[in-house]
C-alpha cells in the first residue's frame, strides 16, 4: 500500500507543477513524458492493489489525454485486468488494438500480447480460435510454451495429424542455454 501512497503523490506533484507552469506561462516546458509515467505507475499500483475500477478510471484517463507512442503498454494492461476479471472478449479486443499499436522496434512483444489472445480463447473455450492463434505464432517465433499450448488447443479438438505436426515443431525449437544450465550440466554426480 506504501507503493500506491507514493504513486499518489507523485501524480498529484506531476499535476502541481504542470498547473504551476501553466500558470507561469511556461506550457512548453510541461513534460509529457512525466505526465505519462506517473499516470501509468498510478494506474499499475491500482491494479496490483485490486482497486480495479480505480485503475481503468486512470488507463482510460491516459488515453485520453495521451498520444504516447507506448499507448499499447495501456491496451495490454487494460487487457490483462479485463482477463483478471474474467472478462475474455473485452480482453480480446484490448489485447488486439494493443498488437496493432506496437511499433515495429518491439516485434517480440507483439508475440507475447498474441500468446494473451490465445489464452483468453482458450478461457472462453474457443479452441479453434486459439489454436489458430498458436500456429501463427509458432510459425514466426516459435518457443515451448505456444508449441505446448497448441499440442492441448488441438488435443481438445480431437486433431491428431496437427498434433503431430505441432510435437515436430516442438522438438525442433532450440532452448537457449543460460549459465544455470551449463552450472547444472558441469556439476559432478555422486
Amino acid at each position: 500500500m506504501q507503493a500506491l501512497e507514493m504513486a499518489k503523490l507523485a501524480q498529484m506533484k506531476c499535476r502541481s507543477l504542470e498547473k504551476f507552469l501553466v500558470s507561469q506561462e511556461l506550457a512548453e516546458f510541461v513534460n509529457t513524458e512525466l505526465y505519462f509515467s506517473c499516470s501509468l505507475n498510478l494506474a499499475t499500483h491500482f491494479q496490483k492493489n485490486g482497486l480495479v475500477e480505480e485503475a481503468f478510471r486512470e488507463y482510460d484517463s491516459l488515453l485520453k489525454t495521451s498520444s504516447h507512442s507506448n499507448n499499447f503498454l495501456i491496451r495490454v494492461n487494460i487487457g490483462n485486468l479485463h482477463f483478471q476479471e474474467g472478462e475474455y472478449c473485452e480482453a480480446i479486443k484490448m489485447y488486439k488494438m494493443a498488437v496493432d499499436m506496437v511499433p515495429a522496434q518491439f516485434e517480440r512483444v507483439k508475440f507475447k500480447i498474441r500468446k494473451n489472445i490465445g489464452r483468453c480463447h482458450v478461457q472462453l473455450r474457443e479452441f479453434p480460435e486459439a489454436a489458430m492463434v498458436y500456429e501463427e505464432i509458432l510459425g514466426q517465433s516459435p518457443d515451448f510454451e505456444t508449441a505446448f499450448n497448441l499440442i492441448l488447443s488441438l488435443y481438445v479438438l480431437g486433431d491428431k495429424d496437427k498434433m503431430a505436426l505441432a510435437f515436430e515443431q516442438m522438438v525442433q525449437i532450440r532452448r537457449p542455454l543460460n549459465a544455470r544450465h551449463l552450472l547444472e550440466r558441469r556439476e559432478p554426480r555422486d
